[in-house]
């Protein structure tokens, strides 16, 4: 027997330390029978123990870690080597037969079938002494094998062949069964995998679709903010065109007897300042980074719109706070805000958020029309 496969001795082992315990049972079962017949008082047991591995016909069935062999004790030594030859023809597949709790199972790369070596049971009016009534084992055994993948495999003992003969058959429909499942469950991963990537490719493209809206929705509101300036800058523009044609206008009209006249030639001045100082052409070069020269250019295209003679290029405008204004003109803040109300004085514009200016040329054209203005 020091050939035989590990579990085989150990399943033989514990099936012999069994008997002894049945024998033992039994003894205690005859000696309380005949003190029973005597009068005798008798403990009745409690757990009848090695009544737990008694099936019918009196086939024995071990319990936890060792292989799931259930048969008589005639039967025994035949259904061990049956599952010795079983476990060598599994092993050539790379099939291993291995104990988990109470089953037995052969398991292949993490897929397991269940696996019973039995002995058939027949209903018989004579049975041996201990078993259930009725039943007697038959000598006759079974090899079953159980899956959870949809099958059950059964080779037993047939007047036209013994279970010996027919295991090279159930190998190869274990193999078989195994291969299906590992296949399937190949199948099955790359489902899954194909699934993932469905889900992925969609989360993909949807999160593209949001990144793209968003981008879009920032770039329209960038849009929107430089067209609301874009509007905001034509309208100031063309108010200053319009002011400085009409000034323009005002001195054609007066002719040349206007050239010699203080007051007229102070009030266009200051009032071209007005229009340049309105004009968001040169801030907006500036913002654009381009130099002096081009927004003087600008400017004098503007001016060109309304009259045809040149424009000499001005330098760029200059911004000054309230308290280098109310040095300049010499009153209060209150007073010169008191004056912007009322529309007679160079109205601020706003420098930055929260901070105002005010064109130094407007407030030096508003000086220039207020002493016209005073002169006999």
């Amino acid at each position: 027997m020091s050939s035989e496969h590990p579990l085989v001795g150990k399943t033989r082992r514990a099936l012999q330390q069994l008997d002894k315990q049945i024998a033992v049972y039994r003894q205690d079962v005859i000696d309380r029978q005949e003190r029973a017949s005597r009068g005798e008082p008798v403990v009745q047991l409690i757990w009848d123990y090695p009544r737990d591995f008694i099936r019918n016909g009196g086939i024995i069935r071990p319990g936890r870690g060792v292989a799931d062999v259930a048969v008589s004790t005639a039967a025994r030594e035949r259904a061990l080597k049956l599952l010795d030859t079983l476990i060598r023809l599994l092993g050539k597949q790379r099939i291993q037969v291995r104990v988990e709790g109470k089953a037995t199972v052969v398991a292949r790369a993490g897929r397991v079938l269940g696996l019973q070596i039995s002995e058939q049971a027949a209903r018989s009016p004579i049975w041996p002494q201990y078993a259930p009534k009725g039943w007697a084992a038959t000598g006759r055994l079974k090899v079953s094998v159980a899956n959870s993948y949809g099958g059950f495999h059964l080779v037993k003992d047939t007047e036209e062949a013994q279970v010996e003969e027919l295991l090279p058959s159930l190998v190869e429909k274990i193999d078989a069964t195994l291969a299906d499942a590992e296949q399937r469950e190949i199948n099955a991963e790359k489902t899954r995998a194909t699934r993932a990537e469905k889900v992925a490719a969609t989360k993909g493209v949807e999160s593209e679709r949001l990144r793209s809206e968003a981008e879009g929705q920032r770039t329209r509101a960038v849009d929107d903010a430089f067209l609301e300036d874009l509007y905001r800058e034509a309208a100031a523009w063309r108010e200053a065109v319009d002011i400085r044609a009409y000034v323009e206008s005002v001195v054609i009209s007066a002719g040349d007897g206007g050239a010699d006249h203080a007051a007229l030639t102070a009030w266009a001045e200051w009032a071209r300042a007005v229009a340049d100082g309105l004009n968001p052409v040169t801030r907006r070069l500036q913002q654009l980074g381009l130099d002096m020269a081009l927004s003087a250019r600008a400017v004098g295209m503007v001016r060109g719109l309304q009259v045809s003679k040149a424009v000499s290029r001005a330098p760029g405008p200059k911004a000054i706070k309230i308290k280098q204004v109310v040095e300049k003109v010499s009153l209060s803040q209150s007073t010169i805000y008191a004056l912007i109300a009322k529309g007679n004085f160079p109205k601020p514009f706003d420098l930055m958020p929260g901070r105002v200016a005010w064109l130094e040329e407007d407030i030096n054209a508003w000086l220039t029309a207020q002493t016209a203005l005073r002169s006999p």
